[in-house]
């Protein structure tokens, strides 16, 4: 694991480990229907549709989409065997937070990227901001450091992983963006409304 017992013991068990900040349009599996139910503390989370926004103590912002599935086993660590993930890191508090797939990790030395998962096809990755280390659990000579100017790796030994300067998944106020425009839908299909406007597209 990345963290020792000193900062697993800061954290009791009936506490959530991580923060709900927002979702949109989210089903977790063997959860309660609302996610503000939710205590997302240890544990194997099964995402059957939507996106979710974690904060992991106040200074780590982690963006899921599904479907796919993540575990939560520390502060510092998550496993993801399948989604599309942002990972943000709001302070030094959070260097080292590090996201975890079937074939390597991810460890995040700041600020942001974000990371597909895929089953069949290995992991994508697209640096923002900061540093992102690239460790290998199919080969221990594997370890490297990208940041957003990395075009490739300089090690090519390592297949399950590539960058894709394209991706760009959910981002900390997308969700709201979502639900604003599911809204405004529902609106102009109701007869019973004469109009609807939308400030922000009119900016």
């Amino acid at each position: 694991e990345v963290m020792g017992d000193k900062i697993n013991s800061e954290i009791q068990e009936a506490d959530s480990i991580a923060q709900l900040i927002d979702h949109y349009d989210t089903r977790i599996l063997n959860q309660p229907t609302d996610p503000h139910e939710i205590k997302f503390n240890r544990g194997h989370y099964e995402v059957a549709r939507g996106s979710i926004h974690l904060r992991f103590l106040d200074c780590v912002d982690f963006l899921f989409s599904g479907p796919g599935s993540f575990e939560i086993i520390n502060p510092k660590l998550v496993k993801v065997t399948e989604g599309k993930i942002r990972v943000i890191v709001l302070n030094k508090k959070g260097h080292e937070f590090t996201i975890q797939t079937p074939t390597n990790q991810f460890i995040d030395w700041g600020t942001e990227f974000c990371l597909n998962v895929q089953q069949t096809e290995g992991d994508l990755i697209n640096i923002h901001e900061g540093e992102v280390e690239v460790i290998s659990l199919q080969d221990n000579n594997f370890s490297e450091r990208l940041n957003r100017h990395s075009q490739g790796f300089q090690n090519t030994g390592d297949k399950t992983v590539k960058i894709n300067k394209r991706l760009n998944n959910s981002t900390p106020g997308g969700m709201g963006d979502l639900r604003n425009q599911q809204i405004i839908k529902t609106l102009s299909e109701d007869k019973n409304v004469i109009g609807v406007y939308d400030f922000k597209q009119s900016q």
